[in-house]
């Protein structure tokens, strides 16, 4: 990914837009963490990006294992990014606590 694609995807954050908001994962969370972490393909294009993100649980999938989101944001807007999250993650799950 070039220089061009972080100042475009940067651009869009201009006026209108807050967050991008996408799955975390392709489904739940794995059921033995100690072994994998699951596939990181839906977090690859952050990294490339070079954004901060935010991974938050959210519903519970078929084995009772979290389904979570992912919320990113501009380059160097990670403050905001997680005052964002600290307001959606509740809307997401009411039983997640937030710390301040």
């Amino acid at each position: 990914m070039t220089i061009n694609s972080r100042m475009r995807f940067d651009a869009l954050f201009s006026t209108e837009l807050d967050a991008v908001l996408t799955p975390s994962a392709l489904g739940e969370a794995p059921e033995n963490p100690d072994t994998t972490t699951g596939d990181a393909i839906m977090n690859s294009m952050w990294t490339l990006l070079q954004v901060p993100c935010i991974n938050i649980p959210g519903a519970k999938g078929p084995n009772g294992l979290p389904v979570g989101v992912t919320l990113a944001g501009p380059r160097l807007g990670d403050a905001r990014l997680l005052a964002i999250s600290q307001a959606v993650a509740p809307v997401l799950d009411p039983t997640l606590r937030v710390g301040a």
